[in-house]
């Protein structure tokens, strides 16, 4: 097993026998960490890129960049090893954002197209998770948000040093999505399929459905049980629909 030395990535594997390598983006306040039991799941033959951000783990000191498309070109500028082999590209919500915005980077610098885009709990580009009103929200509003939207558990809110640590992030999160702004409409030249859960309170039907105005490939929408981290309780599931994609191939290898 091969590892990266790029401040970008970190709870991944990387293997030099790997046939394509999974790029994945986290959650608004999330971290790269969210992805560490995937190791686990995805066998040798998928390397798995977990996208690090400022703010969080050994870069907490980082100021997040000033808007969420120069977040992703930083990184596709700065970790070239992500895009040498075919690539999916994955974005929890906000993510998804990022990962769009990398597409459009990785075809510019290095002329490579992703093999498969799946965006999980995610709106389209053009379209906003909230309104502008959270990025006045004081701290308590936030946690009051948060509680309501099922994005942390009552008794994770209670532990003051996750609050303090986690606010910031959080909100600066959202704040970078909320000015992003999907001028370039540039179309994914792959399938994309969107995941979400069946209780997820931040993520309506039109905002999903958009996506397939972002693809000249196939578009697939499935669901599952579950609120906006459905995922955790559906990784095999979700990984394995993955597999049948990359593996059967139908997907284009860029």
């Amino acid at each position: 097993m091969n590892k990266t030395d790029s401040k970008w990535i970190a709870h991944g594997r990387i293997s030099e026998n790997a046939e394509y390598n999974l790029i994945c983006f986290p959650f608004a306040g999330g971290s790269a960490s969210a992805y560490a039991p995937w190791v686990r799941v995805l066998g040798e033959n998928i390397s798995l890129f977990p996208v690090l951000y400022p703010m969080r783990e050994k870069r907490m000191r980082e100021p997040m960049p000033a808007s969420l498309s120069v977040l992703a070109e930083n990184f596709t500028a700065e970790t070239p090893a992500a895009f040498e082999k075919p690539y999916i590209l994955l974005g929890h919500c906000t993510g998804a954002m990022t990962a769009y915005e990398t597409f459009k980077n990785a075809v510019r610098l290095y002329g490579r197209k992703p093999s498969l885009f799946v965006a999980v709990s995610a709106p389209s580009p053009r379209m906003k998770i909230t309104d502008r009103s959270l990025r006045t929200f004081s701290d308590e509003d936030m946690l009051k948000y948060m509680a309501e939207k099922n994005l942390v558990d009552e008794k994770t809110l209670a532990l003051k040093d996750f609050v303090k640590y986690y606010i910031p992030i959080f909100k600066t999160d959202f704040i970078l999505h909320d000015e992003y702004d999907c001028c370039n409409a540039e179309k994914l030249d792959c399938d994309v399929i969107v995941l979400t859960g069946t209780d997820d309170k931040l993520v309506d039907n039109e905002k999903i459905m958009d996506w397939k105005n972002f693809t000249t490939g196939s578009f697939e929408h499935i669901s599952y049980s579950g609120d906006h981290f459905f995922i955790n309780s559906h990784l095999n599931e979700v990984i394995e629909l993955i597999k049948s994609k990359i593996f059967t191939g139908a997907v284009n290898n860029g």
